[in-house]
């Protein structure tokens, strides 16, 4: 694979339209499609939320810090999840002020029937299905 490392934006906390499990599920759906499009996703909201406790701020304030050191090392950044949460906008500042390409994908929903196991994928059209 020798893709852009794509660094995927969006939302974890839970709000009250959804859990903290379902956008971890819909980050999962995002790095799919970006891989699916041929680059390497970059999540670190999947792979920190198991060591870090987002519901702790000192811990969430570390896992953001840690997010932005990779989304530096990232060639562009992928917004998904229909809207902008404090967290990511705090991401797309920092990608902005590096000169760093911002592809607005809002349009994107992971389908109701995702969930945060759902592996392997079939890729239709550049789509996961």
């Amino acid at each position: 694979m020798s893709g852009r490392l794509v660094f995927i934006c969006s939302p974890l906390r839970a709000t009250a339209e959804k859990t903290m499990e379902q956008h971890i599920a819909e980050a999962r759906y995002f790095a799919e499609i970006v891989r699916s499009e041929g680059d390497i996703p970059v999540v670190p909201h999947l792979w920190l939320q198991g060591p870090l406790d987002d519901t702790d701020e000192r811990q969430r304030s570390l896992g953001m810090a840690m997010g932005r050191a990779a989304l530096l090392k990232c060639d562009a950044v992928a917004v998904f999840g229909g809207r902008v949460s404090s967290g990511m906008a705090e991401e797309i500042k920092l990608a902005k002020s590096v000169f760093l390409p911002i592809e607005e994908r809002h349009d994107v929903q992971a389908p109701a029937t995702w969930t945060a196991s759902h592996t392997p994928v079939t890729v239709i059209r550049g789509e996961p299905s």
